[in-house]
């Protein structure tokens, strides 16, 4: 299950940070915030990629996030 969670918030730090880094170098800054968090998220995805016995599939990914927003709710 932790590791549902370490997936969770990789994917979604690395989905946050695209868009921010876009933005400063866009405006001629460098995105340290939005590197930082890449490089989190990426550590955060490889930690729950490789501590999970058998790995992610496409659908282990979905299933995943429900579980994740499931124990949220809960």
């Amino acid at each position: 299950m932790y590791t549902d969670v370490a997936l969770v918030i990789g994917i979604v730090l690395i989905a946050v940070a695209i868009p921010a880094a876009l933005n400063g170098w866009t405006e001629g800054h460098f995105p340290r915030f939005s590197a930082a968090s890449a490089v989190i998220g990426l550590g955060l995805v490889a930690y729950a990629l490789t501590q999970r016995p058998t790995g992610y599939d496409f659908a282990d990914v979905s299933m995943a996030f429900v579980r994740v927003f499931a124990m949220i709710a809960n």
